[in-house]
C-alpha cells in the first residue's frame, strides 16, 4: 500500500534575502516533517534553493536515511538529492535534429523522413548523500549511473 504524506512549501517568493531565507526555513521545517513521518522516499518536485542550501536543507530526510528523488532536473543529484533520471540527451537530440536537416536540404521530402527519436533514461546519483543516508545500492546500479557526483562545494562547481 502507498501512503502519500503531503507537505507544502510555496515557491513563490519575493526577491529579497529576506523572502529566500524565509523560504529556506520553511523547506527545512518542511523536511524534518517529512523525515519525522519515515516516509520511504521523498520527491523533489520544485525548489528555489540555491546549491549552497542544498545540504542543510536535505539534511533531516539524509539523517533519516529516506532517498531523495528529483524530478526537477540532475542538478539537484549534485547539490544533494539521491537520484534522478534524466529523460533529455540534447547531444544526441541535437545530432539526430541535424541529421533531419541535412537529409532535408539534400532534397528528401519532410513525410519520408522519420520525425522519432528514441532515447533511454540516464540515471544520476549523489554518492556522498546515498552513504551519507546509508542506502546501500547494488553494484550494477552504480555501474549503469551515467554520472555520480560527490558532495558539492563552492569549489566542484
Amino acid at each position: 500500500m502507498v501512503n502519500v504524506e503531503k507537505v507544502s512549501v510555496s515557491d513563490s517568493i519575493e526577491d529579497t534575502d529576506e523572502a529566500y531565507q524565509i523560504y529556506v526555513e520553511e523547506m527545512k521545517d518542511a523536511h524534518e516533517k517529512l523525515a519525522a513521518l519515515e516516509i520511504d522516499v521523498y520527491i523533489l518536485t520544485t525548489s528555489l534553493l540555491e546549491p549552497k542550501d542544498f545540504k542543510v536543507v536535505l539534511e533531516p530526510l539524509v539523517e533519516k536515511g529516506i532517498p531523495i528523488f528529483s524530478v526537477n532536473s540532475t542538478e539537484d543529484v549534485r547539490y544533494g538529492a539521491t537520484a534522478a533520471v534524466e529523460m533529455l540527451d540534447y547531444p544526441n537530440i541535437g545530432r539526430f535534429a541535424a541529421e533531419i536537416i541535412a537529409h532535408y536540404k539534400e532534397g528528401t521530402n519532410l513525410d519520408k523522413l522519420t520525425q522519432k527519436y528514441d532515447t533511454a533514461p540516464f540515471l544520476v546519483l549523489n554518492i556522498d548523500t546515498i552513504h551519507d543516508s546509508g542506502i546501500r545500492l547494488p553494484l550494477d546500479v552504480l555501474m549503469s549511473a551515467s554520472s555520480i557526483y560527490r558532495e558539492y562545494t563552492e569549489e566542484t562547481q
